[in-house]
This record gives C-alpha cells, sequence and structure tokens, in this order.
C-alpha cells in the first residue's frame, strides 16, 4: 500500500488502523503531514472568508460617524468614557461592537452572525457565526487613530495573502505538533494496553495511533471549520476508543505445531 492508499483508506476503513502496525514509522510520519495539510483545509478557507469579509466592513465602518478611539500600546481606548460597549447594527450587513472596558466577551459574539468588534486587545471579524481574531500587535498595530487605521487596512490589503499564508504556516505547524504529541501519548498508553501476545513495539503502536487518528481528526475539522463546533475532548475519546478497539481485535497469532 502506497503513501497516498494509506492516505486515503484511513479515512474510512476502519481495518487500516491493524494494517498500519506493519508500516515503517517514517511512512506513519509523512502519514500524519498528509493528514495535517487535510486538516487545515478547512479553517483556511474560513480563515480567508472571514478576513476578506471583515476587513472590508470595517473600511466602510472608519467611514461613518462612529465614537472617537484610537489604539495605543496595542489597546483599545475612547476618547470618551463609556460606561457599556457601544453596540449598533445600523452600520453594516451586521452588527459593530467598540469595546474598551473588557466586558465583551467571545462567548457574547457567538449571538451574532456577521458583524465586526474592536475590543480592548484584538478586533473580531464575524462571517456566517465563524470568529476570526486578529490582535493588534500581532497585526502590527501598536498605536493608531482611525484614520491611520483605515490607512494600515489599506497596505494590508497589499500583503494579505502574505498575511494568510503565514497564518496558515503557523496553523499547520502547531496543528502537526499536536498530532505528533497526541500520537506519541496514545502510543505510550498503547504499551500498557497491548495484549501480550501480539507483541507490539513501540513503533508499531506508534504507526497504528497515527493511523487512529486520520478519520477523527479530518471529520472534526470538516464539522467544526463549516458546520458546527465541535468539543476536542470528543475528538480525543473517538481516537482512543478506535485506537483500544484496534489493538484488541489483531488477530491471534498461530500457535506452532509440536514437533
Amino acid at each position: 500500500m502506497n503513501q497516498f492508499q494509506l492516505l486515503f483508506k484511513s479515512l474510512y476503513l476502519i481495518q487500516t488502523i491493524k494494517y498500519a502496525r506493519f508500516v515503517p514509522i517514517t511512512k506513519a510520519i509523512v502519514h500524519i503531514l498528509l493528514v495535517t495539510l487535510l486538516i487545515i483545509i478547512p479553517p483556511s478557507i474560513m480563515l480567508v472568508s472571514s478576513l476578506q469579509h471583515g476587513v472590508t466592513q470595517l473600511q466602510s465602518i472608519l467611514h461613518e460617524d462612529i465614537p472617537s478611539f484610537q489604539i495605543v500600546d496595542g489597546h483599545l481606548q475612547l476618547e470618551e468614557h463609556h460606561e457599556r460597549p457601544y453596540i449598533t447594527d445600523a452600520l453594516i450587513d451586521g452588527v459593530f461592537i467598540l469595546d474598551d472596558t473588557g466586558t465583551v466577551t467571545e462567548k457574547d459574539l457567538s449571538a451574532y452572525q456577521n458583524g465586526v468588534a474592536l475590543l480592548k486587545t484584538e478586533m473580531i471579524f464575524l462571517d456566517n457565526g465563524h470568529m476570526q481574531a486578529v490582535q493588534y500587535q500581532f497585526s502590527g498595530i501598536h498605536s493608531l487613530s482611525p484614520t491611520e487605521l483605515q490607512q494600515s487596512i489599506e497596505q494590508f490589503q497589499g500583503v494579505f495573502f502574505i498575511f494568510v499564508f503565514l497564518s496558515i504556516l503557523v496553523m499547520y505547524v502547531g496543528f502537526a505538533g499536536f498530532a505528533y504529541i497526541g500520537i506519541s501519548l496514545l502510543a505510550t498508553i498503547g504499551l500498557l494496553l497491548r495484549p501480550k501476545e501480539a507483541r507490539l513495539t513501540y513503533k508499531a503502536l506508534w504507526s497504528m495511533a497515527a493511523i487512529a487518528m486520520t478519520m477523527p481528526a479530518v471529520a472534526f475539522s470538516i464539522i467544526d471549520s463549516l458546520l458546527h463546533s465541535v468539543p476536542i475532548l470528543l475528538l480525543i475519546m473517538i481516537t482512543i476508543g478506535l485506537y483500544v478497539f484496534s489493538l484488541y481485535t489483531l488477530p491471534k497469532p498461530k500457535k506452532k505445531g509440536g514437533g
């Protein structure tokens, strides 16, 4: 079974997990890199969509009559004191929020489908219920007035795809690192749970763990990004369940006949 056949079959065939004990660990490592590439496709699409939509909306907002504000040392400050966040749905297709008090949370924003929120330390773009946060300091916005912010947005559009590429690269490295750590822990658990008659090495257990996480991880990525948020604990439990099930349903080695 070549690399791409392994990837394809691991997406729907549970028996592939058992077969993985014969897969070289180098092949399993490459497999994880390919799976990670699949996993980041849905969130990458959402990232591009949210940023494009959010930047366009933010540009239109800055031309409207809104409370005066500035960003100082990566923190939002309104020129006039407001005890409550400024919230309006009259400026854009969605909601616009200005909050320098720190009272608006991502949980509060989940009630809205579309909009832009300038919070104390970050701006959040809402696109069909999906949130994309951009830290002021991370984006290079340290101290800006609304006019300077408008100019920065125009400059940002010129390097938009570079920013997206770097963001996706960071996402890819983060997901791959998390996957390798999780697989290594799962393989270690396998050392304790493996049937004695199976005689599985750590390398074999690691390859099995790599295949076991494929189906849940890809499904989790698609559902979480495009349909509905899924607790990561559910992903972990399903992966462990598939792994343990595969360990205990391995074919028993044939006993050698007596002489």
